[in-house]
């Protein structure tokens, strides 16, 4: 009885620490990754859609595809990657004229901040 009971709590542990534990962390770095997303940067959604953001207003994400220029409105959870806006890439964006663009080079990339 006693072996059996120590072995189901045995078995809860290694379950916690190999499947809840880092799938949590995971959900934790894809919400952290969804909350800090600035305008500019290059984003592919779950369904695959690649473009860049252009505006950001609550869940609702406004996305520019292609050369084009068509603008899909999309929600915040469907973003799966995003790859930061690199200096080569600043030509072809185009920014609302009341906003001012800050450029911060550090150490890991450039980062861009918006002023109203």
């Amino acid at each position: 009885m006693l072996t059996t009971s120590f072995s189901l709590i045995l078995m809860l542990v290694i379950f916690y620490f190999f499947l809840i534990r880092p799938q949590s962390k995971r959900n934790k770095e894809e919400q952290k990754m969804r909350s800090s997303l600035p305008v500019g940067d290059e984003i592919v959604t779950v369904g695959g859609i690649v473009g860049r953001v252009v505006n950001i207003k609550d869940d609702d994400i406004l996305v520019e595809t292609g050369s084009d220029r068509v603008k899909l409105r999309i929600k915040r959870v469907a973003i799966s990657s995003v790859t930061p806006l690199k200096l080569e890439d600043l030509s072809s964006i185009v920014f609302p004229l009341h906003a001012y663009l800050l450029i911060r080079v550090m150490q890991e990339g450039i980062y861009f901040e918006r002023y109203t």
